[in-house]
This record gives structure tokens, C-alpha cells and sequence, in this order.
């Protein structure tokens, strides 16, 4: 994972969103669309600040090319999500919708170098705030022997209203992939940031990093 310079270190970045099949696989690559940045450029700043590439050997017009080319295509039986820009607009509006952080850090969880906290510190959290249950993913990185709070799944209905994550309504470290017990750490953003991340294949996700 490379963190790019400039990233603000009070927000979650985006990695998708992503249709799916309620309960089951998500879809991809559901028409051939060619994915055109041209259309991207009035979201350029926002887009560099909060859906930006994680991967040091790929552009943030390629990372964002793969999300419309998987799933983008997917998404335009919506009005709100048809082409490129409304795609990639709406999706930073979901973003500033679901302020992750601030949701967080008015419960008095804030990214800390040492302090720990427990996925169910978090989950509940979050479920508190918008009355859904929200998964919350973690990653173990062999580098520090830690595992750490990775991504932030916010499930939404077709007309993009919340809702309860389907494999996320009874908590289990599988559904999760966080330890039940044991600490975890919800990490400084920071460009000296390093560790594995998962990668899940269902609905919408903010990642940390």
C-alpha cells in the first residue's frame, strides 16, 4: 500500500461503490462502457483528496477507470448514478454523507498509535449513529504483528437509503474478518503508513489506511 502525499489525516477515502445482488456476489462488468476521464474533471480535486490510488505502480485515472469498468457499468439502471461524472459525483456525495470519522471521533474514537480499540468499540459505534448495522473489516500485517481497522462497508438500498449489511446482521470474526477480542488498532493516515489490506467483494466500502 502506498499512501499518496497531501492526504487529509481526519477523513476516510473511498475505494467503490459497488451494485450488487442482495445477499450473494456482487456484479461486474456489466456493460462495455469505456471509461472516459474527460468527464472527471470538475471532481478532479475531490476525487484526488478522498478516491485516490493506494497502489504505487498505478494512476488515480486507472484506479478510478477499474471502479467504472467493474462496476460503474453496473450501476447505470439509476438515474443519479448515470455516466461517468454522476457515477464518481454521487459517490463523493455518499462519502459526505457517511463522515466516517466524524461519526468516530464524537464517541471518542480517534486513530491512535497506541491506543486500541475492539471491533465491536466500532461497530457499535457506528451502528449507534445511523441505527445499521456497518461492517467493519481489519487487516493483519506481518510487518508490525497488528491488526488493524482497514475498510468501512455503508450498505445502501437501490434508492441509495441505508440499510442493514446483508452478511453483516449476525457479527462473526468470518463476516468480519476482525479478531472478536483482541485489540485492534485504528491507525494514523499518514505517508509513513504501512500494512496489508483486504479486499472484499460486496457493496460499498471506505478504506483507511
Amino acid at each position: 500500500m502506498c499512501v499518496p502525499p497531501g492526504l487529509s489525516a481526519t477523513d476516510w477515502i473511498i475505494h467503490g461503490l459497488w451494485p450488487s445482488k442482495f445477499n450473494s456476489s456482487g456484479l461486474e462488468h456489466c456493460r462495455t462502457i469505456p471509461f472516459n476521464p474527460d468527464p472527471l474533471q470538475p471532481l478532479l480535486n475531490d476525487l484526488n483528496a478522498f478516491w485516490p490510488s493506494l497502489t504505487a505502480t498505478k494512476r488515480p485515472d486507472k484506479f478510478w477507470g477499474h471502479e467504472w469498468k467493474m462496476h460503474g457499468t453496473c450501476a447505470q439502471s439509476l438515474a443519479s448514478l448515470t455516466g461517468e461524472l454522476n457515477y464518481f459525483h454521487r459517490s463523493l456525495e455518499l462519502r459526505a454523507q457517511y463522515n466516517l470519522y466524524n461519526v468516530l471521533q464524537g464517541q471518542s474514537i480517534v486513530p491512535s498509535s497506541n491506543r486500541t480499540y475492539t471491533h465491536d468499540d466500532v461497530a457499535g459505534a457506528l451502528q449507534r449513529q445511523y441505527n445499521k448495522r456497518i461492517g467493519v473489516y481489519c487487516s493483519y500485517s506481518n510487518v508490525t504483528s497488528q491488526h488493524y481497522f482497514a475498510e468501512v462497508r455503508v450498505c445502501l438500498q437501490k434508492d441509495l437509503s441505508l440499510m442493514d449489511c446483508p452478511d453483516y446482521v449476525t457479527h462473526t470474526e468470518e463476516a468480519s474478518s476482525c479478531p472478536k477480542r483482541k485489540p485492534v488498532l485504528y491507525p494514523v493516515f499518514s505517508p509513513s503508513s504501512f500494512f496489508e489490506i483486504p479486499v472484499h467483494q460486496k457493496g460499498r466500502s471506505n478504506k483507511k489506511g
